[in-house]
């Protein structure tokens, strides 16, 4: 099956000088892809490469191999679904009226859109604040408020999601840890339905116990990239992170636990 992202020594930033460098990462439909580095390595830069947020300097970036500026925004949005790790919204629109805007790319009948909206609005916990004023809610919700957005964006008409990713930047910043689970859950039922996803994640366990393959960045660059149990290694941690840990197993996964010393 053709890969649905495809970025091929893909370099760029958003001031003077690249803070990507050569970057070449694919994600197949399916695929669930982390990306993974310390602060200051490139994470936010490249996924805003990979979706058209910023122009690469060279390299390409292909959606569904087309490459993704020749791509009309609404048809795009159709297609990537994006969650930012900063979302500044000052008006007082409804906890509702804000997932709802997941769904202004797409055209359907007002009984999908309600059944999409109330799928979100379940899948985040938030039934009992959809009336709420979005400004008088806390960073935790206005987070889960944002992801049920970002879901209700990709379509949800097709049984198959194969043609369209979903890209989440620190999707759980701070998220109470009763609501991670589902919504973690959430994104692998979505990517067993044939959904594309990147994400970052600063928590290490959850990201490498959830992703099919995990991306390495350091200063801009790919370290390298595979399937978490083959690459996850105490040295490349320390090397990458500057700091001591300690892989132990993990009784319900061949993915060990990461452990600080």
């Amino acid at each position: 099956m053709t890969d649905l992202l495809q970025a091929q020594a893909v370099s760029g930033g958003p001031g003077i000088g690249d803070a990507i460098h050569s970057v070449s990462l694919n994600v197949a439909p399916s695929e669930i892809v982390g990306i993974i580095g310390p602060n200051g390595a490139g994470k936010t830069t490249l996924l805003r490469l990979l979706t058209g947020d910023l122009a690469p300097t060279t390299g390409t970036v292909r959606l569904l191999n087309q490459p993704l500026r020749e791509w009309r925004s609404t048809d795009r949005a159709q297609r990537i679904s994006v969650l930012p790790q900063f979302t500044q919204l000052d008006f007082d629109f409804s906890v509702r009226e804000v997932v709802a805007m997941g769904r202004l790319p797409h055209t359907c009948s007002d009984q999908t859109q309600t059944r999409v909206i109330e799928e979100q609005l379940e899948v985040c916990g938030l039934q009992t604040m959809q009336n709420r004023p979005y400004t008088q809610l806390s960073g935790g919700e206005q987070q889960r408020v944002q992801l049920a957005r970002s879901f209700a964006q990709i379509s949800f008409q097709d049984q198959s999601l194969d043609r369209s990713l979903l890209v989440l930047d620190e999707p759980l910043s701070s998220v109470d840890w009763a609501y991670q689970g589902p919504i973690l859950n959430h994104i692998k039922a979505l990517s067993q339905r044939g959904l594309g996803v990147v994400m970052t994640l600063h928590d290490l366990n959850r990201l490498t116990q959830l992703a099919d393959r995990i991306a390495v960045l350091q200063g801009g660059n790919l370290l390298l990239q595979g399937a978490p149990q083959s690459i996850l290694s105490e040295a490349l941690l320390e090397r990458v992170f500057g700091l001591q840990v300690a892989l132990i197993p993990n009784p319900k996964s061949d993915i060990p636990w990461v452990v600080p010393l």
